[in-house]
């Protein structure tokens, strides 16, 4: 799997999503193709949240008006503990 973004959260924890689950899980159809134009606002949200939450194995961070598109809407990204 190649790796289309590799970012450092606000801790300093690398991140990386990868072309299949960008394509497939975030802007397939069945996903949310109205952020396809949206990926270098997940590198902010990462970097700069406004809100953090954890949850089980996954951590939500989230950011207001991150994306241009949707200047009232947050953008939130889900990162998996990988195994």
């Amino acid at each position: 799997m190649a790796a289309l973004l590799q970012v450092d959260d606000k801790d300093g924890v690398p991140v990386t999503l990868d072309s299949v689950t960008w394509e497939e899980h975030i802007t397939g159809s069945d996903g949310h193709p109205e952020v396809k134009d949206c990926l270098d606002a997940i590198a902010v949200v990462l970097r700069q949240p406004q809100v953090v939450v954890e949850s089980g194995t996954s951590i939500v961070y989230a950011r207001l008006g991150a994306c241009d598109k949707y200047p009232n809407l947050y953008l939130n990204i889900s990162v998996e503990d990988s195994p």
